[in-house]
């Protein structure tokens, strides 16, 4: 088991490294994926209306990554958009 904390900080250790540009590569991967997984579970028969479970983690991480790394929110409502994290903090998920 990963210890959450303590690996965003080591991740952001290794970006901060490195160019700032591989930070914001890396958070351009993870809305990707995000992205995906979204328009994935839109097509469910059972006409999904929630968010699919392997986005709310992701979700949490970025979140996190974002409040050690000092950045505020918008950066990644500029990625994602604001209407996912917005359903996401007031429709949390049992993981």
């Amino acid at each position: 088991m990963l210890d959450g904390p303590h690996f965003i900080v080591g991740l952001l250790t290794i970006f901060k490294q490195y160019h700032n540009s591989n930070f914001l590569k890396y958070m351009m991967y993870l809305s990707n994926y995000l992205k995906n997984a979204i328009s994935v579970g839109q097509y469910q028969p059972n006409g999904l209306k929630q968010l699919p479970p392997e986005v709310s983690p992701v979700l949490a991480f970025m979140e996190e990554l974002m409040r050690f790394e000092g950045s505020s929110r918008d950066v990644v409502c500029q990625i994602v958009g604001p209407y996912i994290f917005d359903y996401f903090v007031y429709n949390p998920q049992p993981v």
